[in-house]
């Protein structure tokens, strides 16, 4: 099977030093590190929020089915999570 797509124009409106496509945790953490690090970024997202199938299915840390243990985070990932928790709480308050 081939597909052709017809060549189309585009106007190029802004430069930026990186391009993270996909607004999940990874995604997130990788444009806001890249942020901080000074360079220009945009995040492109198809869906009409950021965190992937931990917004969509409200899985509250990611992995944390792996270890029957408590799951840990840090870095970005904690940072966001725990501003979360903060703004909005957990299940746990329920």
């Amino acid at each position: 099977m081939e597909y052709v797509i017809a060549p189309k124009t585009v106007t190029v409106k802004e430069r930026y030093d990186v391009a993270v496509i996909g607004g999940g945790p990874a995604g997130t953490a990788a444009a806001i590190a890249a942020a901080r690090a000074g360079a220009s970024v945009v995040l492109i997202e198809k869906r009409a929020f950021l965190g992937g199938n931990v917004t969509a299915s409200y899985v509250e840390t990611c992995n944390w089915y792996i270890n029957p243990n408590e799951f840990k985070i840090s870095g970005i990932y904690a940072e966001l999570e725990n501003r979360y928790r903060e703004q909005f709480g957990t299940s746990d308050d329920i």
